[in-house]
């Protein structure tokens, strides 16, 4: 039986190698297409390729100023107590003050950007150290699996969104029932209360934030996928 267990634990691995190999061919064979676009409409193509890089570079700008404005709050509104400076909270209250639909607006961009960077990091993370199983996400190639899966990691990563919003954002989410939920009640459950006044979670979230930066510069994700 543990023979058994120890060969059918084998076979999951190599698997999981293999479902890697597949996906970074898929992505070579993806890349190949858009630089040397074939057919009658491959000028329109080669056009239409040039000009989503363009997109990228100025969604690769935005990502990085959110990201890097995040980090900021965090470490001047958490990690630094008493807190130097409210930053975002201000903001979004300032903004509210403009017209309320800024301040939601860009409340709800911060927290579906985290959502979705969580996605991001679980997909890259599974895919270079296959630790979970990769679930891709691509136009008319994603299976009902991979849906099922994406969906279920979205549900579990909200909470975990919820809470940091709650507790990042505290000023501008001040007497609302999340901050009722997530700030009061289970911040002081018993055996969960030092984790939070001890910003555990936060630590950890810089941590990650830290691998990440480093996993994506210059030759990392080729070390790691060796």
């Amino acid at each position: 039986e543990e023979q058994t267990q120890g060969k059918s634990r084998q076979w999951r691995k190599k698997l999981k190698k293999v479902n890697q190999q597949i996906v970074l061919l898929e992505e070579a064979h993806q890349k190949l297409s858009e630089v040397y676009p074939q057919g009658e409409d491959a000028e329109s193509r080669w056009i239409m390729t040039v000009l989503g890089y363009w997109l990228k570079l100025v969604l690769g700008f935005v990502t990085t100023v959110t990201s890097f404005l995040l980090i900021v709050h965090v470490i001047l509104y958490i990690i630094i107590a008493p807190p130097q400076a409210e930053f975002l909270n201000k903001i979004f209250v300032d903004l509210d003050g403009v017209f309320p639909l800024f301040g939601v607006a860009s409340f709800a961009i911060f927290c579906f950007y985290m959502v979705a960077i969580t996605v991001k990091g679980c997909a890259k993370f599974g895919l270079n150290l296959l630790v979970i199983d990769v679930h891709p996400m691509k136009p008319n190639g994603t299976l009902m699996s991979s849906f099922l899966f994406n969906v279920a990691l979205i549900l579990l990563s909200t909470q975990a969104v919820i809470q940091f919003c709650a507790q990042a954002f505290a000023v501008y989410a001040e007497a609302t029932e999340v901050q009722n939920i997530f700030g009061n009640k289970i911040e002081n459950l018993w055996g969960l209360s030092y984790l939070y006044h001890e910003n555990v979670f936060i630590y950890a979230f810089l941590g990650v934030v830290g691998m990440a930066t480093l996993s994506y510069l210059p030759g990392a994700s080729c070390v790691v996928r060796k």
